[in-house]
């Protein structure tokens, strides 16, 4: 049960947040009266060891911490004691996961805009560079009107930006605190939230407790913009797959970015592209996974919703190497304008 129950392989990646989470909330506690100034000083002592053993690489879990949040009190009371405890003063791990889940996501996706970004940007200096070649459109995978291949690329620009668009909505809509929620009811000590919140760098609180622990909407938000990116980058692959093949010879695929056959090694194999159209299909499942995840169970915190960070990190990892790779494989192939033009 301890090992089925264990978070930490996942969560310890968000030990930064966390961190930062103990920091405010030990000043919290102390503007509240419940620790002496001589404590909170210990504690952000104690805190900033912890950090430091953290950046190199120093920090060791042990097997009985289950999460983050177990192991951070642990060591920080091995550090400087029984004060180290006082730290969890009222407060619950259900507000202080989902405050550290926001606070990472505050972080993370911000990453991920900066490489569909630098995608964009490859893509408009593509465009810019092919503007005289002409090539024919497809719809219903048969020959229509002949067009740019700029107009073509610049398609791909134009979607990637909105994917970009939901993503800073996104941040703007998760950008408030739990922490102070307590598990259901909220704490029964004076913090002052507005004050913490500003001190994480929230720019709201969040008004109801049991919302404030339960809900995961914002992880199937996120997932979903990732299978949407994943979607958008599948159907894209599947155009330069085509073009790779002799039967179209549009583009030439550069060779660190396409593979050999191991029984035909003269084949230069697509492989970039058409692993990216299948991450696609592992994004709609992960998706599909965290609104099950949802869907069947009551409003308030329940043990399940641990299975939220899997679902969402993985789901972010692949939709930045997909980006990556995409990136990758068009920057290296090249477009054989005499081939589109005698189509």
């Amino acid at each position: 049960m301890e090992r089925f129950s264990r978070s930490i392989d996942l969560d310890g990646k968000m030990w930064r947040e966390d961190l930062a989470v103990n920091r405010a909330w030990a000043q919290a506690l102390r503007e509240a009266g419940l620790l002496t100034v001589a404590e909170e000083k210990k504690i952000q002592r104690g805190l900033r060891a912890i950090k430091k053993e953290f950046r190199l690489s120093r920090f060791v879990f042990l097997p009985e911490d289950e999460d983050i949040h177990v192991a951070m009190e642990r060591r920080l009371t091995e550090l400087i004691g029984a004060t180290g405890a006082k730290i969890h003063t009222g407060r619950s791990r259900n507000d202080q996961v989902v405050t550290d889940f926001r606070l990472y996501l505050k972080r993370r996706v911000p990453e991920l805009q900066a490489v569909l970004r630098a995608l964009v940007e490859a893509l408009i200096a593509h465009a810019e560079a092919t503007q005289a070649i002409i090539l024919p459109a497809y719809t219903h995978t048969q020959q229509a009107q002949p067009i740019r291949l700029a107009h073509y690329l610049l398609s791909l620009c134009f979607a990637l930006q909105r994917h970009d668009e939901q993503l800073r909505q996104f941040v703007e809509r998760i950008d408030e605190m739990p922490l102070g929620c307590g598990a259901v009811a909220g704490t029964a000590f004076p913090i002052d939230r507005k004050k913490l919140a500003a001190a994480l760098g929230f720019k709201r609180v969040m008004q109801n407790a049991i919302d404030a622990t339960g809900t995961r909407s914002f992880c199937g938000e996120i997932v979903f913009i990732c299978s949407d990116i994943g979607t958008t980058l599948s159907r894209y692959a599947h155009d330069f797959i085509l073009w790779s093949t002799q039967e179209f010879g549009f583009i030439d695929l550069g060779e660190k970015f396409a593979t050999g056959s191991s029984m035909m090694p003269n084949k230069k194999n697509p492989d970039a592209f058409e692993l990216v159209r299948g991450k696609a299909g592992t994004l709609l499942g992960l998706l599909t996974g965290m609104m099950a995840l949802q869907k069947g169970i009551p409003a308030t915190y329940s043990r399940d919703l641990q299975e939220d960070k899997r679902l969402v990190f993985e789901a972010l990892q692949c939709a930045e190497d997909c980006l990556l790779v995409f990136a990758g494989a068009l920057e290296t192939l090249r477009f054989r304008a005499g081939n589109m033009f005698a189509r």
